[in-house]
C-alpha cells in the first residue's frame, strides 16, 4: 500500500509541476507581450503625433489658401464694377461688354491662383454662366460642372442656403469637386477645384510605399484614393485627430484633421507594418522570445493531452453515452495514470450495478404488466355484455335467428380473443380480425349509425404486435362518438413508413365525430393524467402508451391530433424490425386497459 501511495503520490506532484511550469510559461509570455504592445504603443503614438502634425500644417495652408479664394470672391462681389453692371443693367450690349470684362479679370486671378481651378458668375435671371478655368479640365468635366451649376442654382435658392456657409463636396459622374458660391441678391459668384488637384502639392507627408494621402468628406466617404480605400477597407469616420486602427485586421492607423472652411478632413494612412518597422532591437528580440514560447506550448499541449485530457474525455464520453441509455459502456483503465485507473474502476462498477439493478426493475416492470393484463383479460365489461345479451334477447322476440346466430358467433370470437394466452405478441392480422369483429357486434346494435373502413395491405398483416393495441381506440370512439341519432365512421389504415433509419409499421385510426376537446389532447400529448368532472381517473391510452413505451422500449410512439373535417385522429408508429422478448404472453399481449384504455374521456 505505501507503494502505491508514493507511486500515486509522484505522479500527482509531477502533474502539479507540469501546471505549474505551465503558468510560469504564460506569465513570461503575457510580460513579453505586454512589453512588447506597450512599446509598440509609444511608437505608434509617436509616429501618430509627428503624422497629426504634419497632416494639421498641411491642412491648415489648405484652409488658408481657400480663405484667400473666399476673400477675392466677397471683394470681386462687393467692389467691381463689372459685377454690378451685370446684376443691374437693362441693355444686353452693356451685360455683354461687362461679362467679357469680367471674364478677364477672373482669369487674370486665375493664372497666380495654384489652388482653385476655376471661377464663374451665374445670373438666374437670363441664365448666363460665364466661368473662367484652367486647362487641367477636360471639356466633359467643365460641361458637366456647367450642368449641375445651372441645375442647382437657376432653380432656386434651396441648394445655396444649405451650402451658403462653407465650402462643400460634390461628386459628379466618377470626380469630386470643392465648390465656394456666394449669392449678392441676384448672381451667384463662386469657385470650383477638383479635390485630386487641391491634394497634388501634398508630397511632404510620408506614409510609406503601402500608405497613402487622402481627403474624405464630413460622413467619412473617400473623395480620393477611393480605389485604396475600398481595397483596404478603410473606415474614415472615426476620431481623425486623435487617430484609431482600421481596414482589415487593423493593419493600418489613421490620422488626419477636418478643415474649418468646409466639410471635408484631410488624412494620412500609414500601414502598421510601416509604423513598426523602426522598433528597437531588444523589442524584436522579446518577440523571437515569445515566439519560442508559443512554439513550445504546443509541445506541452500534447504531453497534457496524453495524460489529462484524453483520459477524461474518455470517461466524460462514456458517462455520456451511459447518460443515454448504454449499459453496455465501459472504460478501457489500461495506460492511464493512477488516479484515472481508481475512477475508471469505479466506474465500471457502479455501471455493473446499475445495469443489473435496471434489469431488475426492467423484468419487475414486465412482470406487473403481465399481471394487470392477465387481470383484466378475466373481468368483462359489464355493460358491453349485459348489453348484448340484451340484443339477442330482443331478437328472440321478432324471430331474428340469423342475427342471433351471428351475435352469438361473434361474441364467441371476442371472448376467445380476449381470454386467449400463447406467445408474447400477436400477428397484425389478428387483432384486425378481433376489432373487425368487435365493429360487427356494434354494427348489430347501430345498424344504421355505425360504419367502418379497414385497409391494411396483406403484407403487413403477419408483423407482430401487442393484443388489444388498435381495440383501444376503436372501443373508445364507439362509447364516446355513436348514438341512435349521430353516425359515425371509423377507419383503420396501415402503411410501411421508411423514412427513418429503420422501417416502421405505421397505424391510422381515425372517425369523423367530433374530436378531442382542447384539454384531452393537451393531456394526451403530454401523457398526462385525465379527470373527468366526477373526479373519475381516465387511465386507458395513457397505460397504452406507458406499455408501447415498455415493450418497445422507447421506439414507438402514439401521435394524437384533431382531423381537418372534424373527428379524433390517432397514429401509431411500430417498430417492424423488433425482437420480442421470449415469455409469457401476458407480458406483452395488451395493456392492462382491455377495458379502460377506452375512458380517455373526450
Amino acid at each position: 500500500m505505501s507503494g502505491e501511495k508514493k507511486s500515486l503520490s509522484g505522479k500527482s506532484l509531477r502533474m502539479k509541476m507540469a501546471m505549474g511550469s505551465a503558468v510560469i510559461i504564460l506569465f513570461l509570455l503575457l510580460l513579453l507581450l505586454t512589453n512588447n504592445y506597450y512599446a509598440m504603443n509609444v511608437v505608434r503614438n509617436q509616429v501618430a503625433i509627428s503624422t497629426q502634425n504634419m497632416v494639421s500644417l498641411t491642412m491648415a495652408q489648405m484652409d488658408e489658401s481657400l480663405d484667400d479664394v473666399e476673400k477675392y470672391l466677397l471683394t470681386m462681389m462687393v467692389g467691381d464694377d463689372d459685377f454690378h453692371i451685370i446684376e443691374t443693367a437693362k441693355k444686353a450690349d452693356e451685360v455683354t461688354f461687362s461679362e467679357v470684362e469680367l471674364q478677364e479679370a477672373l482669369g487674370n486671378t486665375l493664372l497666380v491662383n495654384k489652388t482653385i481651378e476655376a471661377f464663374f458668375v451665374f445670373s438666374p435671371s437670363n441664365g448666363h454662366l460665364i466661368d473662367t478655368y484652367k486647362r487641367d479640365s477636360t471639356y466633359a468635366q467643365r460641361e458637366c460642372i456647367r450642368k449641375f451649376l445651372r441645375e442647382k442654382l437657376g432653380a432656386d435658392e434651396s441648394f445655396y442656403r444649405a451650402h451658403k456657409d462653407a465650402w462643400f463636396v460634390e461628386q459628379l459622374e466618377e470626380e469630386y469637386y470643392l465648390f465656394r458660391v456666394f449669392w449678392s441678391g441676384r448672381a451667384y459668384l463662386g469657385a470650383w477645384v477638383n479635390v485630386g488637384t487641391l491634394q497634388k502639392p501634398i508630397s511632404h507627408i510620408h506614409t510609406g510605399e503601402a500608405g497613402a494621402v487622402l481627403m474624405a468628406a464630413g460622413n467619412g466617404m473617400p473623395i480620393t484614393e477611393t480605389g485604396f480605400v475600398k481595397e483596404n477597407r478603410l473606415d474614415l469616420s472615426g476620431d481623425l485627430q486623435t487617430g484609431y486602427q482600421t481596414g482589415d485586421s487593423g493593419r493600418y492607423y489613421v490620422v488626419g484633421c477636418s478643415s474649418e472652411k468646409g466639410d471635408f478632413s484631410l488624412a494620412a494612412a500609414i500601414r502598421d507594418e510601416q509604423i513598426l518597422e523602426n522598433l528597437p532591437f531588444w523589442i524584436k528580440l522579446d518577440l523571437l522570445i515569445a515566439l519560442g514560447i508559443l512554439l513550445a506550448v504546443p509541445g506541452f499541449l500534447v504531453i497534457q493531452k496524453r495524460t489529462i485530457m484524453n483520459p477524461l474525455n474518455t470517461i466524460i464520453g462514456a458517462m455520456r453515452r451511459f447518460g443515454e441509455g448504454d449499459v453496455t459502456i465501459r472504460i478501457d483503465e489500461r495506460r492511464m495514470s493512477e488516479e484515472f485507473c481508481v475512477l475508471s474502476g469505479e466506474f465500471n462498477r457502479m455501471a455493473d450495478q446499475i445495469k443489473k439493478l435496471k434489469i431488475d426493475v426492467y423484468e419487475e416492470q414486465l412482470n406487473k404488466q403481465r399481471a394487470e393484463l392477465k387481470h383484466l383479460q378475466l373481468q368483462i365489461n359489464p355493460h358491453f355484455f349485459l348489453n348484448s345479451l340484451n340484443i339477442i334477447y330482443s331478437f328472440t322476440f321478432t324471430g331474428q335467428y340469423d342475427l342471433i346466430q351471428k351475435m352469438s358467433l361473434y361474441l364467441m370470437r371476442y371472448f376467445r380473443y380476449m381470454f386467449k394466452s400463447g406467445a408474447n405478441a400477436t400477428v397484425l392480422k389478428e387483432e384486425l380480425e378481433h376489432v373487425e369483429n368487435y365493429l360487427n357486434i356494434q354494427q348489430i346494435r347501430y345498424p344504421d349509425t355505425l360504419q367502418s373502413v379497414i385497409f391494411v395491405p396483406e403484407f403487413l398483416q403477419d408483423i407482430p404486435v401487442p393484443p388489444l393495441l388498435l381495440h383501444t381506440f376503436v372501443e373508445n370512439a364507439v362509447k364516446y362518438e355513436v348514438t341512435a341519432e349521430q353516425s359515425l365512421t371509423i377507419s383503420i389504415t396501415g402503411s410501411l413508413d421508411e423514412s427513418g433509419r429503420e422501417p416502421m409499421l405505421h397505424l391510422s385510426v381515425w372517425d369523423n365525430g367530433r374530436g378531442f376537446t382542447p384539454r384531452v389532447l393537451e393531456a394526451l400529448t403530454k401523457k398526462e393524467r385525465i379527470v373527468d368532472r366526477e373526479g373519475v381517473e381516465h387511465i386507458g391510452i395513457r397505460n397504452l402508451v406507458r406499455r408501447l413505451d415498455l415493450l418497445y422500449r422507447g421506439e414507438a410512439s402514439v401521435h394524437f391530433s384533431n382531423c381537418e373535417g372534424g373527428g379524433a385522429c390517432i397514429e401509431l408508429f411500430l417498430p417492424v424490425e423488433f425482437l420480442w422478448d421470449g415469455g409469457d404472453n401476458e407480458e406483452e399481449t395488451g395493456d392492462n386497459r382491455a377495458y379502460e384504455y377506452y375512458d380517455c374521456g373526450r
